[in-house]
């Protein structure tokens, strides 16, 4: 589903009114917009690469704090008591 948002098949322009937002703030699809303009022989598109990056530097904190506090109520519930 997040590759299909990315805009990995696709351009996000090509996407439905509602969901190109959402593949704007995913920081693949910069990537994958990045390579579209290289595979056209464009040149590097460093501001794409740098908005990628950022997301990325916000995305990899945020799904860290989320794994830890999922972990944490998991063992308060008992639910991973064998690794505690």
């Amino acid at each position: 589903m997040i590759v299909a948002l990315s805009g990995a098949f696709y351009p996000i322009h090509a996407m439905p009114g509602l969901l190109q937002p959402v593949g704007r703030l995913l920081p693949s699809t910069h990537a994958f917009e990045a390579a579209r303009r290289l595979l056209d022989g464009r040149p590097m598109p460093w501001d794409l690469i740098a908005v990628g990056a950022a997301g990325v530097a916000v995305a990899v904190p945020l799904a860290t704090a989320v794994l830890w506090r999922t972990l944490h109520l998991f063992r308060a519930r008992g639910y991973v008591t064998r690794y505690s």
